[in-house]
Parts: structure tokens; sequence; C-alpha cells
């Protein structure tokens, strides 16, 4: 995904009241797609996306990513 697309996806989750983190820390849109960018362009880690229900009523409340290194196959 290119920067633009995943910082409108994430705009408009963040607007929905749903909590971004990045490395168990609350992030901005802005910081976690560019992180997604730079782990894209060098390949040696991808970013992991944990979407967090709630328990009441199994809406979206919160999105936790992550980085994840790749493996060396």
């Amino acid at each position: 995904m290119a920067y633009r697309e995943i910082l409108t996806e994430l705009k408009k989750l963040q607007a929905r009241g749903i909590v971004l983190e990045l490395n168990g820390r609350t992030s901005y849109p802005e910081a976690i797609a560019r992180a997604h960018c730079v782990c894209e362009s060098k390949g040696t880690y991808g970013i992991m996306r944990d979407y967090i229900l709630s328990e009441e009523n199994g809406t979206l409340q919160e999105i936790h990513f992550d980085y994840v290194k790749n493996p060396k196959w």
C-alpha cells in the first residue's frame, strides 16, 4: 500500500474513535503510515495489525500495529 492510502485509511479509523497504537504506544496515522512504508521498502520488517474488539458488542475499538521481523528464506 502507498503512504497516502494507508494515511487516509488510518485517519478515517481515528475519526471513528478507534485507538491506534504502534509497538505498544498510542500513535498518530502519520507515524504509522510512515513506519509501514519504511518497513515495506527495506524488507527486513513488516507491520502486523492486531484488531481489538469490544467484549460488550464486538465493535472495533483499537488497532495495534507491531513490527515483525521477516524471515530470511
